[in-house]
């Protein structure tokens, strides 16, 4: 259940500049980070008992209701302002999503009346956004305005990938509504804002839900090579979600993070070195407790569940150019049909991502044995009895006097 503050709809009957004429206003006012107060003004004629508002952010999980009784000493014929206020602080809201609510007016003596549902899309308004916009208006990128050369670069950067990564998706894919890229001027402006839903490790945001991508410029000296890793990334997820659609919440967290990580130019070179040692499958996190998220922590766990997406995914990937088939888009029309995450791997690939992992294992990855298998600790302890027993014949050879010995 989503916490909110007390609502207060009796400090304020009047609402500001609402006139006899008027029959019903609703508006919201906002505070990035900060509050969003939520008002519906009305001529106490029905007469009201209390209203109730349902707030939902688009693209995230819970709903926030509230019921909000009328003023008590409230007559007939009244303006009266309901309002509530949303803690923005507390609700972890993302930036730039869109923010739906909806009024129902509870009267006295009549049925309820709910009211249109309003919305506006939640800005943080901490930078002065330019706009800089493909030729085709379907990438808009947002920066500073002394960033605008970098934001055109990143068009450039968005349009020489997208064609590669829906070469892997079904033909149907919705490609005609704008993606919209927020570029912040610095890391410390990037995580400041992504703190607020709770999150601030990671490099990169995609709401796919929204179309909305947000990136850092975290190093000027090679804005380049972080663009070209960051953007593809962030990208795939967005496209990977319009060719999904509502189905994307059961397509698997690790195949999207593994499809996501094929784009990145370079490639992470950390996910390499974080499986370097990695020779057997048991070595590895389970596939099916990836399905819904990867490891956040420790660092170095959530690192490796990129690094072995990224390497399986690029397998499956490899495997399908030399037979011509599509585990992505087979596994997506599985999720389509309904199908849950471990189902549709299944299904999809006729194999688990625990098969797909140890056929990759067997076949890439250099063929140590395994000192934590169970077969080289039963091998290890018979070594290591052989040579105690050794040792004990040897310290008897070397120490033990016959009576023989005594008489001479």
């Amino acid at each position: 259940m989503v916490s909110v503050l007390p609502a207060g709809a009796q400090d304020n009957p009047v609402c500001p500049d609402f006139s006899a004429d008027e029959e019903l206003r609703v508006y919201h006012e906002v505070n990035f980070a900060e509050v969003a107060t939520f008002h519906v003004c009305w001529h106490n004629d029905p007469e009201l008992i209390e209203a109730t508002i349902d707030i939902e952010a688009v693209g995230s999980e819970g709903r926030i209701g509230e019921i909000i009784p009328v003023h008590p000493d409230a007559q007939l014929g009244d303006l009266i302002n309901f309002n509530f206020p949303l803690d923005l602080a507390s609700e972890l809201i993302p930036p730039f999503s869109v923010i739906r609510y909806t009024w129902t007016l509870h009267f006295a003596e009549s049925a309820p009346i709910t009211l249109p549902a309003e919305e506006f899309f939640y800005v943080d308004d901490s930078i002065a956004w330019q706009q800089t916009t493909s030729a085709d208006g379907l990438i808009q990128v947002y920066s500073d305005q002394l960033d605008v050369e970098i934001a055109e670069e990143a068009i450039g950067i968005l349009e020489q990938s997208r064609p590669e990564i829906l070469s892997y998706l079904p033909p149907e894919t919705d490609v005609s509504k704008p993606i919209d890229v927020y570029l912040y001027p610095s890391s410390e402006q990037f995580l400041s804002t992504l703190r607020l839903t709770g999150l601030d490790w990671i490099v990169g945001k995609a709401t796919p839900e929204i179309g909305v991508m947000m990136v850092p410029i975290s190093n000027r000296e090679q804005v380049t090579q972080d663009l070209q890793q960051r953007l593809p990334h962030e990208l795939a997820h967005l496209l990977l979600y319009r060719a999904a659609g509502d189905a994307y919440a059961q397509f698997p967290a690790w195949m999207d993070e593994g499809f996501a990580t094929q784009f990145e130019r370079p490639v992470n070179s950390n996910y390499a070195q974080s499986l370097s040692t990695v020779n057997n499958s048991t070595q590895l996190i389970p596939f099916r407790e990836m399905c819904v998220n990867l490891p956040v922590q420790p660092p170095e766990m959530s690192l490796r569940g990129y690094a072995q997406s990224h390497a399986v995914i690029g397998y499956l990937l490899e495997q399908e150019l030399k037979n011509g088939q599509n585990g992505i888009e087979a596994v997506l029309e599985q999720v389509l049909a309904g199908e849950s995450c471990i189902d549709a791997i299944e299904k999809g690939l006729g194999q688990s991502g625990e098969a797909l992992a140890e056929e990759w294992v067997n076949q890439t990855q250099p063929q140590f044995p395994d000192p934590q298998s169970p077969i080289w600790i039963a091998i290890g302890i018979l070594v290591a009895l052989f040579m105690i027993i050794i040792l004990v014949l040897w310290s008897r050879t070397d120490n033990t006097r016959t009576l023989g010995d005594f008489n001479r």
